[in-house]
């Protein structure tokens, strides 16, 4: 009797399962990862993706969990399930635009911007128009490697691609913030060399040249007044000798930090403006 029993419910879940799994939980994982729960709608889509017959359905599917891969910040799963998506046999033009898109995108945030690039051309290589994600990645592109004017004139000329309001603010921020402030090397070395501390100052790094200043007076009057008691003792100059070495490396130590502080700088003024544009061309 048992098994009788065990037999019908399973010949039911068999015949039945799939066709209310397809009538009830696609609707479920679009409305999981509308709501940002990225995690439980890869399970949903997963299971779908397991239990269709359909190639279509599968490969949706496929697409769908590569989305929510890179939506939860797991972009090397998200890449290798779009490229795994994109060796299913479909037709459906529209979601392999798509797949090199996240795939591209997800480069981008690996900054692997040579692969990404790469994959922008495939997607623009066989479309009659460029959608507004690869538009967006295509300017940010051009930001990574300081052809800002480049930027901004493809930015002038996207309208009608990217919405109006996003390339309005875009312009915005690149002609307010350009051309960059930037801080020469060779500057802020050199006033150190000449007065310890005023490199980083010049950098905006205040405090670390006030710390460069005293350290660099500090040791240079400890190895004068060393110097200057073995002098009057009539003993070797071993210790001064040692002193001033330390004072010297001290000293080279502030040149080289202030030359970084002044490109680290530079590279900060860039890394500023391209965190603004991300937030309204990506994210």
């Amino acid at each position: 009797m048992k098994k009788l029993i065990l037999s019908i419910v399973l010949s039911v879940f068999y015949t039945t399962g799939p066709i209310n799994i397809f009538a009830q939980d696609i609707e479920y994982a679009q409305h999981l990862f509308t709501q940002q729960d990225y995690y439980r709608s890869i399970s949903e889509w997963k299971k779908i993706e397991y239990y269709s017959d359909n190639q279509t359905e599968k490969a949706h599917a496929r697409l769908m969990i590569s989305r929510c891969y890179y939506k939860a910040g797991l972009y090397n799963d998200a890449i290798q399930q779009a490229a795994s998506f994109l060796q299913i046999n479909t037709q459906n033009y529209e979601e392999q635009q798509q797949a090199y898109e996240i795939i591209a995108l997800s480069y981008y945030r690996l900054h692997n911007f040579v692969m990404a690039d790469q994959y922008i051309a495939r997607t623009t290589r066989d479309a009659d128009t460029t959608s507004a994600t690869i538009e967006g990645l295509e300017v940010m592109l051009l930001l990574i490697s300081s052809e800002y004017e480049a930027a901004l004139k493809r930015l002038q000329n996207t309208k009608g691609i990217l919405p109006e309001t996003i390339t309005d603010k875009a312009i915005t921020i690149l002609q307010t913030e350009l051309p960059l402030k930037t801080k020469s090397p060779l500057i802020s070395g050199s006033l150190s060399a000449l007065i310890p501390g005023t490199g980083q100052i010049y950098s905006k790094h205040p405090v670390d040249g006030i710390q460069a200043f005293l350290m660099n007076l500090s040791m240079g009057l400890a190895t004068v007044g060393l110097f200057l008691f073995e002098q009057e003792t009539d003993i070797p100059h071993f210790g001064s000798g040692v002193s001033a070495c330390l004072t010297g490396g001290f000293y080279a130590a502030n040149i080289y930090g202030a030359s970084k502080t002044a490109a680290y700088y530079t590279l900060r003024q860039k890394q500023d403006l391209i965190r603004q544009c991300e937030k309204i061309l990506i994210e």
